[in-house]
Order: C-alpha cells, then sequence, then structure tokens
C-alpha cells in the first residue's frame, strides 16, 4: 500500500512483513502507520523516506523497535486483545504511533546526543506525539484514559530519588513524567507554542548527523515558548525533582436565591523537593492550579465551572459560583501536576440551606 504526503503529494510505499497465522490486527496496523505519518508530516516536517517497513521476528518478545524506515515487533505483539485491557484503549494504535514518530524523534532525522537526558528527546517526545496523534484520532476522552494510565504508574511504590527530568536516563521517566510535562504545558499555554518549539528543534537538529540534540536544547527551545507567567511551572517539571501534595478537604454548596449555586472550597497545598539520596524538603508554593466544579454527567465533560487560580502553600478557601447544581469539585482536577495521591484532588459536594447573593465573588 502507499501513503501520499498531502502537502507535497509525494508517495510514500508502506510494507509490512507478517507471520501468514498473526494477520488479525495488520490492517489496524497499516491504518495507524498512515495516520502518524499523516499527523506527524503536518506537525514537524516530512517523512524523509520513500518507504515504511513494519515486520514481524520471531520470539515471543513482544517489543517494538524502530530504525531508519523500519519497525520490528515481536510476535506476541500480534496477540494483544483490543477487548480485554482495564483502560479500553487500542493497544495496536498506539504503540505503532509511537514507533512512527521516531522516524522523526530518535531513530532517525533528529538523534539524541549520548548524554543524560537523552532519553527525553527520543521517547518523550515519540510518546507525546503518539499521544497527540492519539486524540486527534480518538477524541479527548480516550487520550485522557492513556494519561490515566501514565499518573496511574505513579503509584506503584519506587523510589522518589529520582534525577530530573533534564537528566533522566531511566524509562519510567523518560516514557511517563516527559510526556505529562508537556501535555501539562500544551494545558497550561496551548498546543501551538508547544509543537512551535518542537518544530524548531528538528529544525535546527534533524539532520541525522552532529551536533546531536540533548534534553537542554529541547529545554531551551520550551523556555522560548512558555510565557514569564508560566516560567516556575516549567522549571519545577524540568529541572528539578518536585511534586505536588494537593487536597480538597471540604467542598459545601448553597443555593442561592437567584437559582444559582455557591460552592464553598478548603483547599490544601504544598510542594515537595526530593533530592537524590531521598530526601524531602518543602519548598513554597504559589502557582497557577486549576479549580474545577462539575455537575452530574460531567465527569470527562464541560465543566460548570474551571479555571486557574494562584494556590499558595497551606490552607485556603476558595467562594465559586456556578450555574446548576455542582456534584463534585476540588483542586487539579485534571491531574495536570505530578501529586502522588490523586485521590484527593476532587471530593463530593455536601449541600447546605439557601444562601441569600453574595456581593462578590471570593477569588
Amino acid at each position: 500500500m502507499q501513503w501520499k504526503d498531502p502537502a507535497s503529494g509525494q508517495l510514500v510505499d508502506i510494507r509490512l512483513y507478517y507471520h501468514p497465522g498473526h494477520a488479525e490486527h495488520i490492517a489496524r496496523m497499516a491504518t495507524s502507520a498512515q495516520a502518524s505519518l499523516t499527523y506527524f508530516s503536518r506537525m514537524f516536517g516530512p517523512y524523509p523516506y520513500r518507504h515504511l517497513t513494519l515486520v514481524e521476528r520471531s520470539g515471543y518478545a513482544g517489543e517494538l523497535n524502530a530504525e531508519p524506515t523500519t519497525i520490528d515487533y515481536g510476535e506476541s505483539f500480534t496477540f494483544s486483545n483490543l477487548k480485554d485491557n482495564p483502560w479500553a484503549l487500542d493497544l495496536i494504535y498506539f504503540p505503532i504511533a509511537h514507533e512512527v514518530a521516531h522516524q522523526w524523534w530518535g531513530a532517525a532525522q533528529l538523534l539524541p546526543a549520548q548524554v543524560a537526558g537523552g532519553i527525553v528527546v527520543s521517547e518523550t517526545l515519540a510518546n507525546y506525539s503518539a499521544l497527540q496523534l492519539v486524540e486527534e484520532e480518538y477524541g479527548e476522552a480516550h487520550a485522557e484514559k492513556l494519561l490515566s494510565m501514565w499518573r496511574k504508574s505513579y503509584e506503584v511504590p519506587r523510589s522518589r530519588a529520582t534525577a530530573p527530568l533534564l537528566q533522566a536516563a531511566d524509562a519510567f521517566i523518560g516514557y511517563r513524567k516527559g510526556p505529562l510535562a508537556l501535555h501539562a504545558l500544551t494545558e497550561y499555554m496551548g498546543k501551538a507554542p508547544v509543537h512551535a518549539a518542537l518544530r524548531r528543534l528538528i529544525a535546527q537538529y534533524g539532520s541525522g548527523t552532529p551536533p546531536f540534540a540533548t534534553s537542554l536544547d529541547l529545554y531551551r527551545e520550551l523556555q522560548a515558548a512558555t510565557p514569564d507567567s508560566l516560567q516556575n511551572l516549567l522549571e519545577d517539571y524540568f529541572e528539578k525533582n518536585l511534586y505536588w501534595q494537593l487536597k480538597t478537604s471540604q467542598a459545601e454548596v448553597q443555593q442561592l436565591e437567584s437559582g444559582s449555586w455557591q460552592v464553598h472550597l478548603r483547599l490544601q497545598a504544598h510542594k515537595v523537593l526530593v533530592d537524590s539520596t531521598g530526601a524531602e524538603t518543602g519548598v513554597p508554593m504559589n502557582d497557577w492550579v486549576e479549580v474545577g466544579v462539575f455537575g452530574s454527567g460531567e465527569a470527562s465533560g464541560t465543566p460548570l465551572y474551571l479555571q486557574k487560580h494562584r494556590i499558595r502553600s497551606g490552607e485556603q478557601t476558595l467562594v465559586l459560583t456556578v450555574p446548576a447544581k455542582p456534584v463534585r469539585a476540588g483542586l487539579d482536577p485534571r491531574y495536570l501536576l505530578i501529586d502522588l495521591n490523586l485521590d484527593d484532588n476532587i471530593r463530593k459536594v455536601q449541600q447546605a440551606g439557601i444562601a441569600e447573593e453574595p456581593p462578590s465573588i471570593i477569588d
């Protein structure tokens, strides 16, 4: 089969080599490869080759690997069960998209320098790129399932004494924290500046020849794209091994005489810096954090209220007014910040009596 670059008209042959008895997911793999070529070419620049080959290798191990023009995968990958996984994710589409993304990041075009942080300009960018494609093709709800799976992996007991993202060397940080950080940036400042930074990075370092890109090169492009008000967030995610501790300790609601609803939130917030020995140190917090109020049936839909507030260390109270009866409310409801306990960010609201119309909203 062939893929045609919508921008240039260039034809690319897509070749698939597989055991005849392992053909169940071949059509899905081809669909993902074609969609990946279209999306990544549009976002990051043209695919530079005339063919892309997907080849099954012998052996039960299911890992996928990318080289220039080629993706190989083990036999067990072909046995993936799309109907029986707890996250209801397309376990064929995303992995193929991740490997195709390596044709831009890590395997071809932009190659990482062999220094600390190299995994960020290969696996982080490939995972993030595949996430963006999943969101475009499947929608935000499906992408959120993938993000939730990544966040849940933080609950697995492991040492917090890891290197900052800029110096990352282990797979967990590269595959999990890195994409979560980039996703958070897009939610705070929009996709356009983040993707423009990635295009500048590959334009400068995408020749496949020295000098090779480092995480610091990526960071400089992101710094240039980030407004002053969010530089601290960028620094916290990339330069520090830092965690947020966010909790909604109380959420009460009263119906006003006008028919709208007043929400009283009591919030607790802290930031913790972890050094290379695992020692934890509290650091002052003065960050923009989302506060959300949700009505019935809006677990993944449009919230009644979703705005960023300046949240500081310690306990604080917010009073908000929303147009319909709320059911849940809390701090960082979309989990954009790395928090090791996601269960106490949001809570069900408790209803009180009818209150008088307030003179103003306390923010």
